[in-house]
């Protein structure tokens, strides 16, 4: 097997290289064959890519696509692995673009070619078929732009292979040139942008804040509930008793012998099935452990399923990885680097060489990310399965170790948000869980936080001072957060989407407000609108207008303020607002201030809050102020068309 090199570029212009059947593709396939295998056993980043997406099947487009087609999108592939400098400007090195993306590029224009060939395809007699379509002189732009239209997805990918069959150096590769060049390529418009697919449409999205308060709460409180039941030590500490009380209740000090009891089973329902050489059960152990506590070994890991969605979904949310991230984190990656700042160890994987050392990136652990990933590791004494983001089966009969599949891992994370939501409110396709929106997510409060550290809510409050004096140790990712801070400031969409947020909650005309001067505002709002639409002006462009604009507001928690300016009444005396700096707040009584609907969860958190310490006999002593703040709280609630009989 051949290692084709191109010694001297001038050289590959001129003429003076060729492609040869046996030039080496990979470790595992030469150009002529029928099958492109990427695969690589020894290389852990690419553990984390499924092998569909590192082979590629030529015979399987055979029966659809013309010989000519396939060999010209070969050839176009092989500049792509071996020699992209040829194809892209972009291109700084000639070690090639990475195996999965080139593979799932070349299978994404195989497709498009497969649904263009059929459309050309006519029936003949004897059940005979026949494509009009035979080489690359008869693919018309014109046929390329119909099959456009039709297809809604991966315009970009399509683009720069057709891109490349018409590169002049690509050419004198192929068995004939092409009819178009790259204007046409790149005048070609494609379907419908807008999915219809759900999925795709809210997959960029972050999360409401509703329910990110919610998941993070729930969250939160099931992972200090295992830890508590266990016993073990509780890293993330609050104000607040962070716990599930009905699962306390049901287990009281039982939970350590039944979880012991429970992993002795699975240890010897290992054992066993390893001795007869296929999986069994001893059904008679999982009988004595009902008798013994009176649940099934089914309900109880019923009830650690829970507790296990719950902590992969808070390593998730709050370290911001990608799949490929995620499932590199195994038993042990949780390391303390400096005094009382930890690390979750694993593998950035893209935008990173292949060949770059495993494990050597960072992730901040935060208390509650710590106690998460510990949750994860009592689980994994009865799977026997390293990769912390896994299933909770028993690896054995020589299996081999595999961390969750992307598709299985969202589908954990939805399952998670259905089974705590018992109220049913975030039923919506717009709330559909996966990794990436988590990310986003993760993005968006970070934005909202106005921060340059990664510092989200109480649970990273904690690393606030540690990390902005280590900031220089944490290698390869910034700031410690899988180069999600360095994305939010480079680029400016997740900026802008919270200013666009921002702006539509204060200023559309149909966005409730309250507050002390809100009704004087909506009437200036109302008047502002009216105005601008009578000189013809569109809804979406008065929108955009005032998100350039800005928003001269602060976001203090429970509103907006515009600024600490003396409050002047109808007989001229002036006052300060009601508040003193940044710390005591009162946007209900302040005509500086406004609340819009995005605040609502934090007023029906102060209503439930000061309704509950009125009943507590303990804080009889402050009923006078909790009346007072459960009164404001109703007003707030009230204005902002929020039911309190509902709460």
């Amino acid at each position: 097997m051949k290692e084709t090199k191109i010694s001297n570029f001038e050289e590959f212009l001129d003429n003076k290289f060729s492609i040869k059947d046996d030039f080496k593709i990979s470790k595992k396939s030469e150009f002529i064959d029928q099958v492109w295998d990427f695969t690589d056993e020894k290389k852990q980043r690419l553990n984390s890519v499924g092998e569909a997406k590192l082979k590629i099947k030529w015979f399987e487009y055979k029966e659809f696509i013309p010989s000519n087609l396939i060999e010209a999108t070969k050839i176009v592939c092989y500049f792509f692995v071996k020699h992209p400098q040829v194809l892209s400007k972009r291109a700084t090195t000639r070690k090639g673009f990475k195996a999965n993306t080139t593979v799932q590029r070349i299978k994404y224009f195989l497709n498009f070619l497969k649904s263009l060939c059929l459309n050309q395809t006519i029936e003949l007699i004897k059940n005979q078929k026949l494509c009009l379509i035979s080489t690359l002189k008869e693919l018309s732009i014109e046929e390329l732009q119909k099959e456009a239209h039709q297809t809604n997805r991966y315009e970009t990918e399509i683009k720069l292979i057709l891109t490349a069959l018409c590169n002049p150096t690509i050419q004198k590769y192929l068995s004939e040139n092409v009819e178009w060049n790259s204007n046409d390529i790149k005048q070609m418009k494609f379907g419908n942008k807008i999915m219809d697919n759900t999925n795709d449409t809210y997959s960029d999205q972050p999360l409401d804040d509703s329910l990110f308060i919610f998941l993070s709460k729930k969250a939160t409180e099931d992972v200090v509930t295992f830890l508590k039941l266990l016993g073990v030590k509780i890293n993330y500490t609050s104000n607040k008793d962070f716990d599930n009380e009905p699962y306390i209740l049901k287990y009281k000090n039982s939970f350590k012998d039944i979880f012991e009891s429970y992993v002795n089973i699975r240890i010897k329902d290992r054992e066993h099935s390893e001795h007869l050489g296929q999986r069994k059960t001893m059904y008679v152990n999982h009988k004595e452990f009902r008798m013994r506590f009176g649940i099934s070994t089914r309900d109880f890991m019923n009830d650690l399923l829970r507790f296990h969605r719950a902590a992969i979904y808070i390593v998730c949310q709050f370290t911001g990885v990608r799949y490929s991230e995620a499932i590199s984190f195994q038993r042990g990656c949780l390391k303390r680097i400096k005094e009382s700042l930890w690390v979750i160890k694993g593998t950035i994987t893209k935008g990173e060489d292949i060949n770059k050392k495993e494990g050597n990136d960072e992730w901040v652990a935060c208390p509650i990310v710590r106690d998460a990933v510990n949750v994860l590791e009592e689980i994994q004494r009865f799977t026997f399965n390293s990769f912390l983001i896994s299933s909770t089966y028993s690896v054995y009969l020589k299996q081999k170790e595999l961390p969750y599949s992307n598709h299985a891992l969202n589908d954990l994370l939805q399952l998670y948000t259905e089974q705590i939501d018992t109220e049913r409110r975030f039923t919506e396709p717009k709330y559909k869980m996966s990794t990436h929106r988590l990310r986003h997510t993760l993005a968006r409060q970070l934005i909202k936080a106005k921060l340059g550290i990664p510092y989200i809510s109480y649970h990273l409050k904690h690393l606030h001072s540690q990390i902005a004096h280590v900031q220089s140790y944490v290698n390869d990712v910034t700031l410690g957060y899988g180069n999600i801070s360095k994305e939010l400031f480079n680029n400016p969409t997740a900026i802008n989407y919270v200013k666009k947020e921002m702006v539509y909650d204060i200023y559309h005309p149909d966005s409730p407000i309250a507050g002390k001067n809100s009704e004087d505002f909506k009437a200036r709002r109302e008047a502002y609108f009216q105005g601008m639409q009578a000189e013809g002006w569109e809804m979406d462009e008065i929108m955009e207008f005032l998100q350039a604009k800005g928003v001269p507001f602060a976001d203090v928690g429970l509103g907006y303020c515009g600024g600490k300016k003396e409050l002047i009444s109808s007989d001229g005396t002036k006052e300060q607002p009601p508040c003193i700096g940044q710390l005591k707040c009162n946007p209900v009584r302040c005509h500086n201030a406004l609340i819009p609907k995005s605040k609502i969860p934090h007023w029906i958190n102060v209503y439930k809050h000061n309704k509950d310490m009125l009943k507590d006999p303990q804080f009889a002593h402050a009923k006078h102020e909790h009346q007072s703040f459960l009164d404001e709280a109703k007003l707030v609630l009230a204005y902002l068309n929020v039911s309190i009989e509902e709460l």
